[in-house]
């Protein structure tokens, strides 16, 4: 839950670079989701927590052994740029192998997801953060790394089993594996009509699943709620004041 704390840091009332605030810098455009840029090294990084959700079993028993072995959270880097016009969201993370989907039906890619509220600000709730809820949708962006490269799906969700594809607004992805890491670059409009963003202060999650795990569906590690200070962009006072 965004808490008056969390809201007030990310106002700038302590260290905008906080444990739950990515500071969205300005950079000149165009943005590309370009995994390869060395560009995205020179942005301020947050280091993210995810968790497994251990509450998703699969009818799947090397997935579920799988999940009942993972120990301790693993670490994610977030950082965010927007040039005006896009916003760019990278996510960094150590993975021992690299895992692409193919045609066969129990081999899974490594992945990742970006997850916003459909709504927030003021007056508004943050939905439950393992795909939202009824009365508080979110909107999912998933790359899922293949053979032929990073696929990306777009979504909507109000609860478990619920996630209905989406068009939120020309959404793009790259994914890349290095040095026993991944990096996956989401580019997304800044404004969309199906969803904008275009607020100083925008709450997030993440996910990651492992392909070597088995993990697919609900079976990931998943962060708590964080947030996005888009620093060309006012805060509104009246959200960190709930």
């Amino acid at each position: 839950m965004i808490t008056h704390a969390l809201l007030a840091l990310a106002l700038g009332a302590g260290d905008p670079l906080s444990t739950e605030t990515v500071l969205v810098k300005d950079v000149p455009g165009p943005l590309a989701p370009d995994a390869a840029s060395p560009s995205w090294d020179a942005l301020p990084a947050l280091e993210v927590a995810v968790g497994p959700q251990a509450s998703v079993r699969l009818n799947d028993r090397k997935a579920n052994a799988a999940l009942d072995a993972a120990r301790g959270p693993r670490a994610v880097k977030v950082r965010a740029a927007t040039d005006g016009k896009s916003l760019a969201v990278v996510l960094d993370w150590a993975d021992a192998t690299e895992d692409r989907a193919a045609g066969e039906t129990d081999q899974y890619g490594d992945s990742a997801a970006l997850q916003f509220p459909e709504r927030f600000g003021a007056g508004q709730r943050l939905p439950y953060v393992g795909m939202g809820d009824p009365e508080q949708p979110v909107a999912l962006y998933l790359a899922r790394a293949g053979k032929d490269g990073a696929a990306l799906r777009e979504a909507v969700a109000a609860g478990f089993g619920s996630t209905t594809r989406a068009d939120l607004g020309e959404a793009k992805v790259a994914m890349r594996y290095k040095d026993g890491a991944w990096r996956a670059v989401f580019v997304r409009p800044l404004t969309a009509p199906a969803h904008d963003l275009a607020k100083g202060l925008v709450p997030f999650a993440i996910a990651v699943w492992d392909g070597a795990r088995s993990e697919r569906g609900g079976n990931k590690a998943l962060s708590g709620w964080k947030v996005l200070r888009v620093e060309r962009l006012p805060a509104d006072a009246a959200y960190a004041g709930e």
